[in-house]
């Protein structure tokens, strides 16, 4: 199969819109309440630091994807077992996403249309994205960065006059515990949720490529979380926030601007769908091939149709309500992706470094 080789600003444009797309209609960090931006920036110091395992990996294994490190690292059995349990990570944070997707634009703007079916529409698009392959979506998210960030850039601008400095003060008020809270829930969604590039990315144009996209990507969709995070505590509050599903939605909807456009939610929605878009396709793109690498399939692509499939129909079964996944996503999310975020990283990477070491002494 070919060798994909994505340049390093389309893998940085791949980052900003993955981690940015669909956290853009949330705040980040809130449990921190007036300080979420605080927290939002306590998680991206901690993001840039976790994401070191999957640069190292990168490094020592230029040629390789998450799946095949894990099979030289642990042998073909225990190889396929890990590989399965990164598979199901995948699978089931892709449904959410999805989920999250369709609640989103059926709530907003479809109301009379069915969820399964505004699903499919999604995932057709995931489906066509994902069997171009990994250039031809860096492409595609080149293209769309520099529009994706002017109507961020356009939304916090045209919101400045509904903004009060008093909603962010005083900063501190509830001490540091709730900014680590904060923080910790903003690493494991979205921030945390890079690891899936270690599945996806196996060649760049040089070795050094790696650091570059994973740092530049982090650190600029990070400034974005930041900003939205900001301007929805400065216009609306932090209380405000706490009751809503989509507050970013609510911030955007207060001001009406020129005759023909009715508000800023279509620049959100605009920006949403960009996002969403992207980030179902990396993930799609990783189930296929964890499934392709575990029953030795040769090209994942094969495969891309079937795997949506199956997202469809997890979707409509998987959560009773929006309120039932909110209330998993807050309670159980942060710590059912620490394993596959952290840990089984930290534990490849060391068995990494020990083969390498064994490898380079025997030579």
């Amino acid at each position: 199969m070919k060798k994909e080789i994505i340049s390093d600003i389309q893998g940085i444009s791949l980052i900003i819109l993955f981690m940015t797309g669909t956290s853009s209609i949330l705040v980040m960090g809130i449990d921190a309440q007036q300080d979420a931006w605080l927290a939002v920036i306590i998680g991206i110091f901690m993001v840039l630091v976790i994401s070191l395992i999957y640069i190292r990996l990168n490094y020592l294994f230029p040629d390789k994807d998450l799946f095949d490190i894990i099979f030289f690292c642990f042998g073909n059995f225990i190889g396929k077992i890990i590989c399965t349990l990164f598979t199901w990570y995948a699978y089931h944070t892709s449904i959410m996403v999805t989920l999250s997707i369709s609640q989103f634009i059926v709530t907003t703007n479809l109301v009379e249309t069915p969820h399964t079916l505004v699903t499919i529409g999604v995932m057709l698009l995931c489906i066509w994205g994902v069997k171009e392959g990994l250039e031809v979506l860096g492409k595609i998210s080149q293209f769309f960065l520099n529009l994706y960030i002017f109507l961020i850039a356009s939304m916090i601008l045209l919101l400045i006059p509904e903004m009060d400095i008093a909603r962010i003060l005083p900063i501190l008020n509830q001490g540091f515990i709730p900014i680590l809270k904060g923080a910790f829930f903003t690493f494991s969604f979205p921030l945390g949720e890079v690891v899936v590039f270690s599945m996806v990315f196996s060649q760049f144009k040089t070795k050094k490529s790696s650091i570059k996209i994973y740092w530049w990507g982090l650190a600029i969709g990070g400034v974005i979380i930041i900003l939205i995070s900001l301007m929805n505590i400065l216009v609306i509050g932090s209380g405000n926030i706490l009751s809503s599903y989509y507050p970013t939605y609510n911030t955007a909807s207060r001001v009406r601007f020129l005759y023909f456009v009715p508000s800023l939610t279509i620049i959100l929605t605009m920006v949403f769908i960009i996002g969403g878009f992207i980030k179902v396709s990396i993930y799609l793109m990783a189930i296929s091939k964890g499934i392709s690498k575990i029953f030795g399939i040769y090209n994942y692509r094969s495969i891309v149709t079937c795997s949506a499939l199956h997202i469809i129909n997890l979707t409509i079964y998987l959560y009773d309500s929006l309120m039932a996944m909110v209330e998993w996503n807050l309670e159980v999310w942060p710590y059912y992706a620490i394993p596959f975020q952290i840990l089984l990283p930290m534990l490849i990477l060391i068995i990494s470094e020990i083969k390498n070491k064994h490898k380079s002494i025997s030579s």
